[in-house]
């Protein structure tokens, strides 16, 4: 599978990212527990140098106070030094010229100095060992106790040691190793040697002292050390997934781009082949209703002309479908909002299906509420699409020959504000759809053999494509069948009403019009469409004469075939409002293609857009009320 090369450079970055956030908690960790020891250590030290510098003051103000009378008592010797030194976990005793124990600073340490070994040494001075205890030997000016010994106890030293919970703590004095109980609390990982920070420490020899070495030794507590691991596994877990979502964004995105651009180019092939069949449907509809208005012809010709306009009409409806569904599948339907005589609008839509009752035994019944304003603003192209889609499947697949069609108008809140919109009910008697049949609704295509045992109601292909329409556009669908009740399709379609109603001025009606289209066919049938509604139209196929005859003509109302051979419509229009810029005439674009389709349609908002074949009915409310230049994008 190959994937698109800035997917993995997100990857990448995502990772180094992740890496760099890593290494950064590390260090700062690393810092921080460094700090730790480094402050605790630091500490011990002090303590240390302390504490051997207040054990040569006791020694000195010992020695003192021994020199200030060749005659003290034991008990003063032992009451100046039992307090003294105890808080230091000392004691202090002389010995006799035999070596033996004269003066002790606390007579409970009698005890444990009985195991005192002496010897003597070369210069005949006194070298005494005690298990357990450092001592140090001074001369005295007493010849009775020619011998002072200091002795500090190690296992007191080790317990004042051990308040030192989190760092060991070892002294090292002639070759004794003392070392409190945090030297014993140790995980021996070779991956923990890590969270280990050590520091030895070497002291020269002092006065009374000989040199000792101190160590101090930091371990991380093992739930730090646990607790730091989790957290750089959880940013290395969210950083990985991080990337990898970043990947498959960028990898997504990448393809949603191709997906778009094959879309547009689908959207436009069949907007170019809808073009390209609206043209001549647009002339056959054109000279169907020319010939529909002879009145010289017979009823067998009439038919013949009414099947003719139907059978347009029902193409025109096809390609319209076709496309219509196709932008909806791909998320690029919009609204194209008009301003339309609601009225007008219904009548054209009865005007529609006389035809069909011309050729058939079948009619509709239409019925307006008085609540329907006059004028609205709605997109009339998609609602006429729909309310034929599901009348001519309501005759299609009925076995009745009524149909009706109910139109009024509701409001209700769509994303907590309130929206007007027109409500339509369309209605057959027929037999009825089994809850089989129903799945139309969400397949959009099913073969004659799967329709031929639901024949008796309303429903086809045309019926999935409106319902996603009105889906798209904020609005409802509702579908209710019942054997031998026949089908009621229900739904609300977003509009406007207007306020005010418009007139067409007469003198827009009586001046001027000027159509410019490079299609014979269309000209000519656009042309006898306006005359048969009073228009004055003048027509032209080519754009240098359309602006000759603009500059002479002062028509206006312009409208121009979007599709020239030589330009565009909406640039010959600005080559117009270049030669006059009179604000009162009307522009109009007429295409086969809806309005979003056309390129930069936003930079012109004095010109009203019209679809194939030219709507008459809202081209006059077009004239009336102006174009409404907002678009909603579904």
């Amino acid at each position: 599978m190959v994937y698109n090369k800035n997917a993995f450079i997100y990857f990448f970055i995502g990772f180094f990212i992740t890496s760099l956030v890593v290494s950064m908690a590390w260090i700062h960790s690393e810092h921080e527990f460094n700090e730790v020891y480094v402050k605790q250590s630091s500490a011990v030290m002090n303590s240390s140098e302390d504490m051997f510098f207040q054990h040569r003051i006791l020694i000195d103000s010992i020695q003192s106070f021994l020199n200030t009378s060749s005659e003290i008592s034991f008990s003063e010797f032992e009451a100046f030094t039992k307090d003294l030194l105890k808080v230091k976990s000392a004691v202090a005793f002389t010995l006799t010229k035999d070596l033996n124990i004269a003066y002790v600073s606390d007579s409970e340490y009698l005890n444990e100095l009985s195991n005192l070994k002496i010897e003597v040494n070369s210069d005949d001075t006194p070298a005494v060992f005690l298990s357990d205890y450092t001592l140090l030997t001074l001369p005295t000016i007493f010849p009775d106790m020619p011998y002072l010994v200091y002795a500090i106890s190690h296992q007191r030293m080790q317990k004042r040691m051990d308040k030192q919970k989190n760092i060991c703590v070892a002294y090292k004095i002639r070759g004794e190793l003392i070392e409190n109980s945090a030297c014993d609390d140790t995980f021996d990982s070779e991956w923990f040697s890590w969270f280990k920070y050590s520091t030895v420490e070497n002291f020269s020899e002092t006065e009374h002292f000989d040199a000792y070495s101190l160590k101090t030794e930091y371990r991380v507590p093992f739930r730090d050390v646990v607790g730091l691991l989790l957290i750089l596994l959880m940013i290395s877990i969210l950083g990985l997934a991080f990337s990898v979502l970043w990947f498959f964004k960028a990898r997504n995105a990448e393809k949603l781009r191709k997906i778009h651009l094959i879309n547009r180019s689908k959207i436009a092939i069949l907007s170019s082949i809808n073009h390209e069949i609206r043209t001549p449907i647009n002339a056959l509809i054109g000279y169907s209703r020319i010939l529909r208005e002879q009145t010289s012809l017979s009823d067998s010709q009439s038919i013949i002309v009414d099947k003719m306009l139907w059978s347009a009409n029902l193409l025109n409806s096809v390609a319209e479908n076709t496309l219509n569904y196709s932008k909806a599948q791909t998320g690029t339907l919009t609204l194209n909002i008009d301003r339309v005589n609601v009225r007008d609008y219904v009548k054209r839509i009865e005007q529609y299906y006389q035809v069909l009752s011309n050729t058939s035994n079948k009619y509709l019944q239409v019925k307006i509420s008085d609540e329907v304003p006059d004028f609205v603003e709605v997109d009339s192209t998609k609602l006429f699409q729909i309310i034929t889609n599901l009348i001519n499947n309501a005759f299609k697949y009925s076995s009745d020959d009524r149909v009706e069609l109910h139109l009024d108008m509701i409001n209700r809140f769509f994303n907590a504000e309130a929206r007007s919109f027109l409500r339509v009910l369309i209605r057959d008697f027929g037999e009825g759809m089994p809850n089989s049949a129903k799945s139309v609704l969400s397949r959009p295509f099913l073969q004659e053999d799967s329709l031929s045992s639901i024949r008796g109601s309303g429903i086809g292909l045309g019926l999935h494509t409106c319902k996603g329409i009105i889906s798209l556009i904020g609005g409802r669908f509702w579908l209710s069948s019942h054997s031998g009740d026949g089908t009621k399709v229900l739904f609300h379609f977003p509009c406007r009403p207007l306020a005010k109603s418009p007139t067409l001025s007469r003198e827009l009606v009586n001046a001027p019009l000027l159509l410019v289209d490079d299609n014979l066919f269309n000209l000519e049938a656009g042309k006898a469409l306006l005359s048969n509604h009073q228009f004055k139209p003048v027509t032209v196929d080519n754009a240098e004469d359309a602006l000759r005859l603009k500059a002479t003509l002062s028509p206006k109302i312009v409208v121009v075939d979007y599709r020239l051979k030589e330009i565009d419509g909406l640039s010959l229009i600005r080559q117009m409002k270049k030669l006059d810029e009179d604000d009162s005439v009307r522009y109009f674009i007429l295409s086969a293609n809806d309005k979003s389709e056309i390129l930069d349609h936003e930079s012109y908002p004095y010109v009203c857009f019209l679809q194939k074949p030219l709507n008459i009915g809202l081209f006059r409310s077009q004239l009336m009320t102006g174009c409404c230049p907002a678009c909603m994008k579904t």
